[in-house]
């Protein structure tokens, strides 16, 4: 499933620019998979904690998520852009995954800082899901976000 617009989240915006705790281009950035419990709050949520109530659970893909690959930070016309590969869930076993959101955070920090989230179906819809195979998360070709 596509992706839709990544909110980046108020303090990850303040720790990118202020240099502190984030380093997109060298840090472990990882995607987690959230329910429809989850509320997201761009201007509160901060810590992977915020969100750990509601991270989708499943033995069959790995614990804390998929590790981000592929990740590109190029810069064009006075944009930045942060881009990475496509985010691949790939079960061990015919399991049913399902999430609301998508959630990238920093796990090389203690706290686990939150970067940005993405709604998977729209507001008033059921959750994405695939059945016995891979829940891709396809990224935009623009990229994941941008600084202009």
């Amino acid at each position: 499933m596509a992706a839709n617009a990544w909110i980046v989240y108020d303090k990850a915006k303040e720790r990118i620019l202020k240099g502190e705790a984030i380093a997109l281009g060298t840090h472990a950035i990882r995607c987690e998979l959230v329910t429809t419990d989850y509320t997201p709050l761009s201007t509160a949520h901060e810590y992977k904690s915020d969100i750990s109530d509601n991270i989708t659970s499943s033995a069959q893909y790995p614990s804390g998520g998929v590790l981000t690959s592929g990740i590109a930070i190029t810069r064009s016309n006075g944009t930045i852009t942060f881009d990475a590969n496509d985010f691949n869930f790939s079960p061990t076993s015919s399991v049913t995954i399902s999430a609301k959101y998508a959630v990238l955070y920093d796990d090389s920090t203690t706290s686990e800082c939150l970067i940005c989230y993405s709604a998977l179906s729209s507001a008033t819809g059921p959750p994405a899901a695939s059945t016995n195979g891979t829940f891709q998360i396809q990224l935009d070709a623009s990229g994941i976000f941008t600084l202009a």
